[in-house]
Order: C-alpha cells, then structure tokens, then sequence
C-alpha cells in the first residue's frame, strides 16, 4: 500500500482542550533513476516512507489548520492539509 495515512489519539487537557498527537505517513513508489534502464519485471520498485509526529492542542470549538506536510527531496510535491476542531462533552 502507499499514498497517506493520518492517526491522531486524543486526550483531554487544560481548560477542556483537546490534546491530539498526530501522526502522518505519506508513502509512493520511487521512480527509476534513469528511464533508458530495463526494469526487472520480477522485482517491484522501492517504496518511499516519510513520517511525521506532531502533538497539538486544540482549544474547545476551535478549528487548527495543519500544514505544510512536504519533503524537502522532492519540490512541488502534493502538500497536506487539514484542518481539526474538537468538542468536549
């Protein structure tokens, strides 16, 4: 499998904010690294992981925008963004 996969836990803080600790794992399949090569039909290409932990506190009713998920190997790739908000009862 590749592509993303987000998992947040959450806790309850101070001040009945919301505690997330978020974890981000975007995947893909490397490329060849050069295009006259022949692909060995027997062997699949390399996956490519990078992961991010982050832990954030969101103040009760209030959305946080996350952003800005993007490797630095490779420019102009798909960014991730998101945005959360909580509710304690």
């Amino acid at each position: 499998q590749f592509g993303t996969i987000v998992t947040m836990t959450a806790r309850i803080g101070d001040d009945d904010a919301v505690v997330a600790e978020l974890t981000f794992e975007m995947s893909r399949l490397e490329e060849s690294m050069d295009a006259t090569e022949s692909a060995d039909a027997a062997v699949p290409p390399a996956k490519q992981t990078v992961t991010l932990q982050t832990t954030i506190s969101i103040p009760a009713g209030e959305p946080v925008l996350i952003t800005d998920f993007n490797s630095q190997d490779n420019p102009g790739e798909t960014r991730l963004i998101g945005i959360v908000t909580a509710a304690v009862d």
